[in-house]
């Protein structure tokens, strides 16, 4: 059985949306939402049955016409309301990048502030500050280096020693540890 037949043939037009009913439920406004402090589960739920009061008048009626006319208006504000939040998400996405962008963008400051320290010498070849590092091959594999926060783009080394200024020699272009 096709739902023309279900529910009898049922052939209205809906409200036209300057009709005064139409204009009532459109003026009701949503309270702000309070999420993210405290019980989530039942800050939300307060929060749903309360927006809910506002419409139970026009949802909860005996009279099917206007129950299905109020819901038609607030599906049409729902979708009104996804669009919109789908264009910022898109213009975020644009201005931003997406979530492996700023997740690599983040990982990478976050490396920087942990691995620059005051003390740290300043890279010769680009300025940054340089972090220490262990070379993982080569003849000084094991041996500690300060490195570059820049690199790969940069690959600025220098030694590290125990002397007061040896840690600002470079070291020499014919051995340096690799990253």
């Amino acid at each position: 059985m096709n739902l023309f037949g279900k529910y009898g043939g049922y052939r209205k037009l809906p409200w036209k949306v300057p009709s005064s009913e139409a204009c009532e439920v459109l003026d009701l406004r949503l309270d702000p939402n309070p999420l993210g402090e405290g019980d989530g589960l039942h800050e939300a739920s307060a929060y749903l049955l309360a927006q809910y009061d506002k419409f139970h008048r026009w949802l909860d009626a005996e009279d099917p016409d206007l129950a299905a006319n109020a819901l038609l208006l607030l599906i049409g504000r729902t979708l009104n309301m996804l669009g919109r939040q789908k264009e910022a998400q898109g213009e975020a996405f644009r201005q931003e990048g997406g979530f492996r962008e700023r997740l690599s963008a983040a990982r990478l400051e976050t490396r920087e502030q942990q691995q620059a320290k005051a003390d740290a010498p300043t890279c010769p070849e680009c300025g940054k500050p340089m972090c220490q590092r262990l070379a993982r091959a080569g003849r000084n594999v094991g041996q500690p280096f300060w490195g570059c926060t820049g690199y790969p783009a940069c690959k600025g080394t220098r030694e590290v020693s125990t002397g007061s200024d040896a840690h600002r020699r470079p070291t020499t272009p014919a051995s340096p540890p690799t990253h």
